[in-house]
């Protein structure tokens, strides 16, 4: 296979041609997989560097435990288990703790000093990261994966292990909530 087109590949034969020695199968996979991972791990270990670590690791792991998979198929609920593991034991062994919303703001505080654009971009993502805290751990997930990284819900409902209608429920679920806590934001800001 030299010049291939991985892309075209589903799960399952990427996963075959990684264990028959194609590392460009496994890239594949890796491109495929890797924003939903950090999303996991975000949701366990908190900041973005301790995440995009978990992420390295869960996907090593992977890549060495390859052999061990007996569904090639099912490789994206397979990676799901192993970065929730990976990040709950890092976190457990005390090497990572959760960072709380207010912490990281104050940790932040010279991104506000800098002005220009950088700033509103900054500004901007810190009220999505509020808007988003109000959402339950499973609507948070399935919100980042579909609109931050971009899955569709069939390959949502496959990493996470869920039924394409849960993951449709779940966004459903996650877009009424936001939607209450805009409208409450804006009623107190027209009484200001």
């Amino acid at each position: 296979m030299s010049e291939t087109c991985w892309q075209e590949f589903d799960d399952q034969r990427l996963v075959v041609a990684s264990l028959l020695g194609e590392p460009r199968a496994y890239d594949e996979l890796v491109r495929r997989y890797r924003g939903a991972v950090l999303v996991v791990a975000r949701e366990i270990v908190g900041t973005g560097d301790e995440a995009e670590d978990v992420a390295q690791d869960a996907l090593l792991v992977a890549f060495k435990a390859l052999p061990q998979l007996r569904e090639p198929s099912r490789f994206g609920p397979w990676l799901h288990a192993i970065t929730r593991r990976r990040a709950r034991r890092l976190l457990q062994q005390g090497r990572w703790r959760r960072t709380r919303l207010d912490e990281l703001l104050l940790s932040e505080v010279q991104a506000l000093t800098e002005g220009g654009d950088e700033t509103r971009r900054w500004m901007a993502a810190q009220e999505v990261q509020q808007m988003l805290s109000c959402l339950s751990t499973e609507q948070r997930v399935v919100v980042e994966l579909h609109y931050f990284e971009d899955l569709p819900i069939r390959r949502i409902g496959h990493f996470l292990s869920l039924p394409e209608t849960t993951v449709k429920w779940r966004l459903h679920a996650a877009y009424q909530v936001l939607r209450r806590t805009l409208g409450r934001e804006e009623a107190q800001h027209g009484k200001e």
